[in-house]
């Protein structure tokens, strides 16, 4: 997509890097929160395990919850396409940072409602 080109995020696993850790396990869902800076972001991105499968989240966060892997895995989609989409404003691309929210928003629409906020 010719947006995605227009931005230059950072990735999870650069984050990683400069950050010098995995952020812990003791990610807790009951203190996600979506409004948070790009840094806190990555670091959600981070411990769900970016292009892993997210079974260890699922587990502790949605224990015995049917779809739970698909819904961590929607999440981290979700958080990658806010990240972008904030990255986008403070850069001044509103236009694309719309885009970026749309899909956002999409992705939260299907997400079952154990794992809405």
């Amino acid at each position: 997509m010719r947006a995605r080109a227009l931005v230059e995020a950072e990735s999870a696993k650069e984050f990683i890097l400069r950050i010098g850790k995995v952020p812990s396990a003791s990610f807790s869902w009951d203190s996600f929160d979506p409004d948070a800076d790009i840094d806190e972001l990555h670091k959600w991105v981070a411990y769900i395990g970016n292009g892993r499968c997210p079974r260890a989240a699922a587990n502790r966060w949605f224990p015995g919850k049917p779809g739970r892997v698909l819904a961590v895995r929607s999440i981290r989609g979700y958080l990658g396409n806010v990240i972008t989409a904030k990255r986008l404003r403070l850069e001044g691309n509103v236009e694309v940072a719309q885009h970026y929210e749309r899909i956002a928003d999409s992705i939260y629409s299907r997400l079952p409602d154990y794992a809405r906020w």
